[in-house]
Formats: structure tokens, sequence, C-alpha cells
């Protein structure tokens, strides 16, 4: 009996000195303590205190404040997949905040820091690219101050040419009809870009070396002199056209005697 006494408050004491679980800090205090590491450039520990901010916010400011906070921290940390969902949770949130267009600006940089050449997977790209378009047509004061057309011209460009990579890996294969149309597609969407004037010479090679086809190549040649009149694609398109309208004349001649 005793024994059992014994055994039952040594539970007893075993118990009541647990650890007991800790107590959530407001977030108040999170938020105090993120922003003083965020200062110091302490980008990590302060995401961890505004995660918990966030955890913990009792209004929706104090939540809307950590998150983008948050965002930024791993922005800044350059931990770009990272700071893309947390600024698309804010974008979601708060889509009308104040704090919504640097929120969206970034978003589309993370993307935009992670752009590789023209030869590798054009994703980030994209959506740099939409995002930024975007960006413009909702707020083109806030665009202009931090020059978003250049980084959408630039990225236009960077589409344009990888377009064009593929329609040469295309002409290379054999591949004709695929690369034609990677060509048109060129025209028709990229003309402000510097892979333009390439594509119309290419297009008007190609139907200018298909019997039947010499108003469609005489139609690029033209749109290429027009255009790029001092383009060095544009060097020899006069004698191209002579040997076309040429061309043209001697079937329809043929046509006629027979």
């Amino acid at each position: 009996m005793r024994k059992l006494i014994i055994t039952l408050m040594a539970m007893v004491i075993a118990v009541s000195c647990a650890k007991q679980p800790p107590k959530e800090i407001p977030a108040e205090v999170s938020m105090k303590k993120g922003m003083q590491y965020f200062e110091r450039k302490k980008y990590k520990d302060a995401a961890e205190q505004f995660e918990a901010a966030i955890r913990n916010a009792g209004d929706p400011d104090m939540a809307g404040n950590a998150q983008i906070f948050l965002a930024d921290s791993h922005f800044l940390a350059k931990d770009y997949e990272l700071a893309i969902p947390s600024y698309e949770t804010y974008l979601r949130i708060y889509p009308y905040s104040s704090d919504a267009p640097r929120a969206k600006l970034r978003l589309g940089l993370c993307y935009y820091r992670q752009i590789g050449a023209p030869d590798r997977d054009m994703k980030n790209a994209e959506e740099a690219l939409r995002i930024f378009s975007e960006l413009r047509n909702e707020n083109p004061g806030y665009a202009k101050e931090y020059e978003l057309a250049d980084k959408i011209r630039e990225l236009r460009g960077l589409m344009g040419e990888r377009e064009l990579l593929v329609a040469k890996f295309y002409l290379r294969t054999d591949k004709e009809r695929p690369a034609v149309k990677r060509l048109q597609y060129i025209v028709e969407n990229y003309p402000d870009t510097v892979v333009y004037p390439e594509s119309l010479t290419m297009l008007g090679d190609y139907y200018a070396g298909k019997e039947g086809y010499e108003a469609e190549a005489i139609k690029y040649y033209r749109a290429l002199i027009r255009e790029f009149p001092n383009s060095k694609y544009s060097s020899d398109i006069t004698s191209k056209l002579s040997k076309l309208l040429t061309r043209i004349t001697d079937n329809l001649g043929g046509t006629e005697n027979n």
C-alpha cells in the first residue's frame, strides 16, 4: 500500500512539473520583433516573426501588414520561390490596398530575376511580362515611375528571340510548316522587337523559293523595305524583288502562250 501511495505521489509531482505548452505570443509583439529583424536585414528571422503575427492576428489590418512584410522579407533575401506565393496571397486577399502595386511589382520582379537564356524555358519571362503588363494597365503612373515600359520591351524582345530560335530549329530539321507558323507569329505579335526584320526576311525567302507564292514573298519583302529601309536585311531585297517580278512576268507569258 505504501509503495502504491509513493508511486501515485511521484506521478502527481511528475505531471505538475511537466513542461507547460508555450503561450501564444501576441501578434503585436511578433510584428514588432519582425520589424526589428527586418530593419537589421535579418530577413529569415523577420519572416519567422511575421508568420507568427499572421497566425495570431486579431484583425485583417495586422494580418495584411504582416503578410506584405513576410513577402518582402523573402524577396529581399532573394528567396523568390517563397516570395512568389507570399505576394500572391497578399494580392488575392488585399487587391485594392495601397501596397498592392508594390506587391505586384515585386511579384513580377521575382519572375524577372529568374529568367534564363532565350534557349531555355521562358515561363519566368512570360509571367514577368504578364504581371508587368497588367500593372502598367492598372496603374500607369506607378509603371512609369519604375520604368516598366523598358522591362516590358526587353521581355517582348526575349519572347520574340525565343520564337525565332524555335523557327530556325524547325527549318534546320526540315519542318517547314511549323517554322513558317512561328515566323508569322513573330510578325503578327512582335513587330516592336529586333527579330521582326529578320523574320520578315526569312518569310520572304521561304515564299520566294516556292513556285506560285511569289506574291507572298513580295508582301514580306516590301514590308521590310518600307519599315526598315536601312536594315542589313534590306540591302539585297531590291534584287530579290526584281527576280520575283521577272519570274511572275515569265510565268504570265508562258500561260498566255499556252
